[in-house]
């Protein structure tokens, strides 16, 4: 399923497969740029982002290093490297979970060598939510 779609049909209380798995959505949300965030049951989470053709897959993570954020990071016996930085502003939420309607987030994305990511996101009031997960194809998500 592409992002496009994904973001037009997903909806609160729906059974999504990620990688024959089945997850239960409790929160949606979607920012400018064309991000969107979606919560599970039980603490996943996923982003996808058209613009950059990525869909991340985690969970959250609390990372043991603050801001200012180096080029190389260290977590979990891994060596991450910085990618990008983008800013994001949540136009709309729904459902229930850890992102707020209206908040702006500063988002760092970070690579391994392989697929493994690490996503630090940084709120105005400077609450953070991080993610580590992987890279995943778009085929691997299916609306049940």
């Amino acid at each position: 399923m592409t992002i496009a779609v994904f973001r037009d049909r997903v909806r609160i209380g729906s059974s999504v497969v990620v990688n024959k798995t089945v997850y239960r959505v409790v929160q949606i949300i979607t920012s400018k740029p064309d991000l969107i965030a979606v919560a599970f049951e039980g603490g996943g989470l996923l982003y996808a982002d058209p613009r950059e053709g990525e869909v991340i897959f985690g969970e959250e993570t609390r990372v043991p290093f603050g801001e200012p954020f180096p080029e190389h990071l260290f977590f979990q016996g891994r060596e991450f490297n910085f990618v990008r930085e983008t800013v994001y502003r949540f136009e709309e939420s729904f459902g229930e979970g850890p992102f707020c309607e209206g908040e702006g987030s500063r988002m760092r994305i970070y690579r391994d060598g392989e697929r493994s990511v690490l996503v630090l996101h940084r709120f105005k009031d400077g609450t953070a939510c991080d993610l580590s997960g992987r890279l995943i194809p778009e085929s691997w998500i299916t609306i049940v």
